[in-house]
């Protein structure tokens, strides 16, 4: 994909965190039960965007 176009939307980490814990999306999954996952998961996003910054843009 060299011509691929990457769009990074970003929104305050804590309402969006609520908003993901508070619905039910079908799965048991660690991110959606409990709010420190989430943020671990959160902080790997956001380090691997601060990668794709530093090394591509």
């Amino acid at each position: 994909m060299p011509n691929a176009v990457f769009i990074d939307l970003r929104r305050n980490f804590q309402p969006m965190a609520w908003s993901v814990f508070c619905h039910y999306f079908g799965a048991n999954e660690p991110f959606f039960c409990h709010m420190d996952t989430l943020a671990r998961y959160y902080e790997g996003y956001d380090n691997l965007m601060q990668h794709w910054r530093r090394h591509i843009g």
